[in-house]
């Protein structure tokens, strides 16, 4: 997983305050968190506020299906990439 600060420069772009926006830094911690969540192969997901797409990517790992809702236009591109 590429870091957050990495992604954010390669796309040119910011971490926007205003929506409280924070990014995973620990790429097992998403995993784990699916982990706990008890997400399986039958599952679909909901996901809001994708981010950078850590969590959607651990998420999808393990479920039949996820969607990722992301009120920050600027990252969609990122998170269709």
């Amino acid at each position: 997983m590429t870091s957050p600060h990495t992604l954010l420069k390669a796309w040119n772009l910011r971490a926007r305050k205003a929506l409280g926006q924070n990014f995973l830094k620990e790429p097992s911690l998403a995993a784990r968190i699916v982990e706990l969540a008890g997400i399986g192969r039958e599952d679909v997901v909901l996901e809001i506020g994708a981010g950078l797409g850590a969590m959607t990517v651990a998420a999808a790992r393990q479920a039949r299906r996820v969607v990722a809702v992301e009120k920050d236009r600027q990252l969609v591109p990122l998170l269709r990439a």
